[in-house]
């Protein structure tokens, strides 16, 4: 179809205050990533954030050479930091966003700027790097939460994606492949009558009967 997967994109199972849990789902098997080779189980009640990154080209983007403004704290690893602008940026961090991803802009980035320098040097944060594919490639990136229920798979978050909107000169022929897209996801819930329903509807069938025997004795 002219696309390839994203290589060292994951999907990762989502706890409280975690967003990247133990179990991982790689959307393409990486040599140099030892987790997207690991196989797992799912069990009920799991959640996950899936993550669908498609290229028009390789698939295989490099770090670009931008600054980066998205970081993540690591709640592993302890330093007492020597200066005090990096004091009161890790503290900020640890009040507002906890062990959750922040922007630069969500900061006094005057300071933030000179403060998560000594963060970044000795760990206490974790950067998301600016990756880029080659010029002229298109890339698409599809992001949603996922409950796993003994109904079927729920999703919980995340934009539709209205196929309406997209034009495509490439088809899917195979049948199989077909019968597999066509199929829901979730469970159709049976449909349960209202107990008082079925209570009135017992009492009018008794109450029919009793008349019935009451016509036929006169």
């Amino acid at each position: 179809f002219g696309c390839n997967t994203v290589q060292g994109v994951l999907s990762h199972q989502l706890e409280r205050n975690v967003i990247d849990g133990e179990k991982v789902i790689a959307s393409k098997v990486d040599p140099e990533n030892p987790e997207s080779k690991v196989e797992f189980e799912f069990d009920q009640n799991e959640v996950y954030a899936i993550d669908i990154v498609m290229s028009s080209g390789e698939g295989k983007p490099k770090e670009f050479e931008q600054r980066m403004t998205v970081f993540k704290r690591d709640m592993e690893s302890t330093y007492q930091l020597k200066m005090k602008a990096s004091r009161a940026v890790f503290s900020d961090i640890k009040e507002r966003f906890t062990s959750f991803p922040f922007t630069m802009r969500a900061m006094d980035e005057k300071k933030a700027k000179f403060g998560i320098r000594e963060l970044i040097t000795h760990q206490l944060v974790q950067g998301y790097p600016v990756l880029q594919e080659k010029d002229g490639e298109v890339v698409a990136h599809v992001k949603f939460t996922a409950l796993l229920m003994s109904s079927g798979t729920v999703k919980i978050a995340g934009l539709d994606v209205d196929l309406s909107q997209i034009k495509c000169d490439k088809e899917i022929k195979d049948e199989g492949i077909k019968k597999i897209l066509a199929t829901a996801v979730s469970k159709k819930k049976k449909k349960r009558r209202n107990k008082k329903k079925k209570k009135k509807d017992a009492e009018a069938k008794e109450e029919a009967k009793k008349e019935d025997g009451g016509d036929k004795d006169s």
